[in-house]
């Protein structure tokens, strides 16, 4: 939060299916969906929405399911607050050394394809964190340097 600025930024993270290594407290935790809808949304206000690495255990028809609940949400979101801005950010590349049965981006790319069918043909931004981390070789879940710099920055632009 930054009171001079008039700036509050807050983070959800999606309900089930979460895959961690670690325990996590859930109880807060509810879908994308249910999350957009609880939000009154506004001209000052931007919805910056990435799925994907979590899905990545499970069967795509999940996936699809998910983006397909959050596409319907953004359109009400939208129907009732049009001046709302959303942002969708694909997933990234993977680093190798994650176990590549369960993580690897043999899942991620339909997925990322997923995301960009979906997608289309609603007014959102989409931010191609796939194309950015596959044009600079880079093998890590969360980009760093500039691939995140990159990724952030045709961020904003949607943002402004």
């Amino acid at each position: 939060m930054n009171m001079e600025k008039d700036i509050y930024v807050s983070y959800k993270r999606h309900g089930f299916p979460l895959e961690h290594p670690s325990f996590y407290y859930f109880k807060e935790d509810m879908y994308t969906s249910r999350q957009i809808d609880q939000r009154a949304g506004g001209k000052d206000t931007i919805f910056v929405i990435t799925l994907g690495q979590h899905f990545r255990h499970f069967p795509i028809k999940i996936f699809i399911k998910r983006a397909l609940n959050i596409r319907r949400a953004v359109e009400r979101l939208l129907l009732r607050s049009p001046d709302t801005k959303v942002i969708i950010k694909s997933e990234n590349t993977r680093e190798l050394q994650a176990p590549v049965e369960m993580k690897g981006d043999l899942y991620g790319y339909p997925q990322y394809l997923v995301l960009r069918e979906v997608f289309q043909g609603i007014n959102v931004g989409f931010v191609d964190a796939w194309d950015m981390t596959v044009a600079v070789g880079s093998t890590i879940v969360h980009p760093s340097g500039h691939t995140f710099a990159s990724i952030m920055s045709l961020v904003f632009s949607f943002a402004c």
